[in-house]
């Protein structure tokens, strides 16, 4: 989720070594969690605990009694007292199950969530998975096919772990789920999803939908550039761009990055849109995205989260019109902010001389 994450996602340029900008990679894809690192799932969670348990309440608030050994050598039976700071746990009902975790520098156990009985297989099976870092494609596609089944559990903790898990994965795996997941039983889920869940589900229908379904895309979309809203419009966007393909590039960019009346918001999903096909689609798709980022720049449309994609795909050609853009007065200081960024990532790449770029500007 690469303005997207591992492998695909959301572009960051990070300040490392003697001062230049390189291109960075947020992990989880941002028209699913938003940009920055996604909040951890529980199978995160697990990870980096090293004692992990099911266990229960008891009349005493703040202390669990272990029911079932996750991760670790904690038998059942044994009991564990969470520190006072922890006030939803102190306010749980007596016999009700959850899941704790031990990190092991801090020796602080944490509650996790509320879990309902008979999952305590499930528990030591995500447990022993591999760190999102460590996945390949096809180990991806594994991931995804692992917790597909579980989208629409009755158990809020196990939903939750699903969506947040598939949500992490790089968009071109999430096409992995085209024959796995039927139409209907996507809508179902879609029906009941809560907010923070509908952006995967958005973003999956592009995928497993029918053509009509194209028409509700539509109308969300419709609403949303009436009222200039932004949310979701990432997800939607992908999907619309899904169904239609690269033809419907140049609608996206009328309707958001070359419209006067777009803010800000809607701009930037719309790049991300444009980011997240450039990355998983054929070299083709991203230069005609490119292209596009070109046509802008000639028509004075420069919206810095172009630079972002143009940075991470080593699209360095763009430079002589950004150094130009730097030096005017007119150019909004958000956008030279950015321009600095890619020229910068653009002088470490090129073995340009530190700052030679800006003396350049300057000198005009």
């Amino acid at each position: 989720m690469k303005r997207p994450a591992v492998g695909l996602w959301l572009v960051v340029l990070g300040l490392i070594g003697l001062g230049g900008f390189i291109p960075t990679r947020s992990e989880g894809c941002p028209a699913c969690v938003g940009p920055g690192r996604p909040k951890l799932t529980l199978v995160q969670q697990l990870l980096d605990s090293d004692q992990a348990v099911e266990a229960v309440a008891t009349a005493q608030p703040g202390v669990f009694q272990v029911v079932s050994g996750i991760k670790g050598d904690l038998a059942a039976g044994q009991s564990i007292e969470l520190d006072i700071d922890q006030r939803p746990a102190l306010s749980l009902a007596q016999g009700q199950r959850v899941v704790l975790g031990r990190y092991g520098l801090a020796k602080r156990w944490t509650l996790f969530g509320q879990i309902t009985a008979g999952r305590s297989d499930w528990l030591r099976k995500i447990s022993g998975l591999k760190r999102t870092s460590e996945l390949a494609e096809a180990d991806w596609k594994d991931r995804i096919a692992l917790f597909l089944p579980y989208l629409n559990d009755d158990d809020s903790l196990v939903r939750g772990t699903a969506v947040g898990e598939i949500a992490r994965a790089p968009y071109a795996s999430m096409r992995s789920v085209k024959g796995r997941l039927e139409r209907d039983q996507l809508l179902a889920i879609l029906s009941r999803a809560s907010e923070t869940e509908r952006p995967l589900f958005y973003l999956l229908l592009g995928v497993v939908g029918a053509e009509e379904d194209e028409g509700v895309i539509d109308d969300l979309l419709t609403i949303r550039q009436r009222q200039h809203g932004a949310d979701n419009l990432a997800a939607l966007l992908v999907a619309k761009l899904e169904i239609r393909g690269p033809g419907w590039t140049k609608e996206l960019s009328q309707r958001y990055l070359a419209n006067r009346e777009a803010t800000d918001a809607e701009k930037n999903a719309a790049c991300m849109a444009l980011s997240i096909h450039g990355e998983s689609q054929p070299q083709r798709f991203r230069d005609s995205v490119v292209e596009l980022y070109d046509q802008l720049c000639m028509e004075g449309v420069l919206v810095p989260a172009m630079l972002e994609d143009l940075t991470a795909w080593k699209r360095w050609e763009f430079r002589p019109r950004m150094v130009d853009l730097l030096s005017r007065e007119t150019t909004p200081r958000g956008t030279k902010e950015a321009i600095h960024k890619y020229i910068t990532a653009c002088e470490a790449a090129e073995r340009i001389p530190l700052g030679v770029a800006i003396q350049e500007s300057s000198r005009e």
